[in-house]
């Protein structure tokens, strides 16, 4: 059965998934599809935004899909109409998605830069400059207390406390970003179980 990513180019993260209903198929030996221009007419009497796409049927099971993923979350809207007899069989807004699939959306929107306009898109920037930014720093700060001719990893601070907020700022990351995490986890493993018991590695990596 088609979810509503297969016949929508763009959905929601919270419908992208949903199961779309059937157009009533027994209907078909006694009506004619409703076509297109009767399938928007409802969706605005609907109350549709303007501005929303409509997905047409695929197949004599299909329905009409009218959609709208715009910048103002609040005009977010998915409705499945059935073909034949032009009911609405699903409608889903922004207003009914539960509050963690609120607060999705809301992230996603604020990561594409389309939340709250210009400020959105240039915090984004800043954000991407400020990752680059951190990235350089850390080779420079490498290369300046690595150990002295060799490409080891810089001492240990002489104050082991310094590592507690450290680890729990790698701990939210891992969880915010799993992939990160897992690329943490393969590091750690990889020194404790290679580097450690290697001497060749242990003298060049230590």
């Amino acid at each position: 059965r088609k979810v509503t990513e297969d016949i929508l180019p763009n959905s929601g993260w919270i419908v992208e998934k949903a199961p779309v209903p059937l157009s009533d198929i027994a209907a078909a030996q006694s009506a004619k599809p409703i076509g297109l221009d009767k399938a928007v007419e409802i969706a605005k009497r609907l109350g549709m935004a303007p501005g929303f796409d409509v997905a047409i049927p695929s197949d004599e099971t299909g329905v009409y899909t009218a959609s709208l993923f715009p910048d103002d979350l609040t005009d977010e809207r998915t409705l499945h109409i059935d073909q034949y007899s032009g009911k609405p069989l699903i409608d889903i807004g922004f207003d009914q998605y539960p509050f963690l699939g609120k607060a999705i959306e809301w992230g996603i929107n604020v990561h594409q830069g389309q939340e709250w306009g210009r400020f959105n898109q240039l915090l984004m920037f800043a954000t991407c400059l400020a990752i680059v930014l951190s990235c350089v720093t850390a080779v420079i700060m490498w290369w300046k207390r690595r150990p002295i001719g060799r490409l080891g990893v810089p001492p240990m601070p002489p104050k082991p406390s310094i590592y507690y907020g450290l680890w729990v700022i790698v701990g939210i990351f891992a969880v915010a970003f799993p992939m990160s995490g897992l690329a943490i986890v393969a590091m750690i493993a990889f020194d404790q179980i290679v580097v450690r018991f290697v001497p060749l590695l242990k003298r060049v990596l230590a």
